[in-house]
């Protein structure tokens, strides 16, 4: 009616009878205590209080709407909250590709992302806290009820602030790893929690840093060095703010393997973006 001008056109939009559309807006004007329509003129208008109500009402059903999309979802047994923990190392570009595949075949779907710690991972999966987890180099027991797939290789890069005494070494000739060990070393917390320290640290001089920001801060006011994810620092990289390292000894790309691991119940969900 507020949108169609006139009782006629709005009951001829909802396939009604006029004078049964104009008894229903009656009927509620009767029962809010205030009407809704002024009709003094040739068409109606809504009334003050009727443009505040018409914009509850839309809001109700745009509410009623995803409601009934949502439990749709639910009776075919989709997942309506869906909780991924994850460790620091997640560049933000696998996180925003998989919301965008999620979201493709489950547009109803709330989708919680939470930091956590090997440790924090394994424990809310086992307790049901969380449905998925994402991270770094997992290592699960003899006998698990967890399925793990493979969603990549993370390629891991040698950076260190600008300006950095490091940046004028590899600019005169490429640094090796006996010049990193002299060095200090900033190796984030989510290595360590996953067994993954024989590999990435090099230096016995070497901090454990759990924030990622906190760690990039660090590095651009020639704290240390670090070895990260390619993908983390792109923007740093690109900005110059960080600087990658050329490392003699570094002939190959240093990658670990990304997987996901969750309850073998929950693996079909994800069939459509792993």
């Amino acid at each position: 009616m507020a949108e169609t001008g006139s009782f006629s056109a709005a009951a001829r939009a909802l396939g009604r009878d006029r004078s049964t559309l104009s008894q229903v807006i009656a009927n509620l004007e009767i029962d809010l205590g205030y009407g809704l329509f002024d009709r003094s003129a040739k068409f109606p208008v809504l009334t003050r209080d009727g443009r505040a109500l018409l914009a509850h009402a839309k809001n109700l059903a745009e509410y009623t709407s995803s409601f009934e999309s949502l439990s749709a979802s639910i009776g075919k047994g989709i997942e309506s909250e869906l909780t991924i923990v994850h460790c620091d190392l997640i560049p933000k570009e696998l996180i925003t590709l998989s919301v965008q595949a999620i979201r493709a075949q489950f547009p109803d779907t709330n989708i919680h992302w939470l930091h956590r710690s090997r440790e924090e991972i394994i424990a809310e999966l086992e307790a049901g806290e969380a449905d998925l987890g994402l991270g770094m180099a997992f290592k699960g027991k003899a006998i698990s009820r967890m399925q793990y797939i493979h969603l990549a290789n993370l390629h891991f890069i040698p950076v260190v602030g600008a300006g950095h005494r490091l940046v004028t070494a590899s600019e005169a000739e490429k640094v090796g790893i006996t010049h990193l060990r002299g060095v200090r070393q900033l190796v984030p917390e989510d290595c360590i929690t996953a067994d993954m320290q024989t590999s990435v640290v090099l230096s016995p001089h070497y901090q454990r840093i759990e924030n990622m920001s906190v760690l990039k801060a660090l590095l651009e006011i020639h704290e240390g060095w670090a070895l990260l994810p390619k993908g983390l620092v792109h923007d740093e990289l690109i900005a110059g703010s960080l600087v990658r390292l050329h490392i003699k000894e570094l002939n190959q790309p240093i990658c670990f393997p990304l997987t996901l691991w969750s309850f073998k119940s929950k693996i079909p969900l994800l069939s459509g973006w792993h």
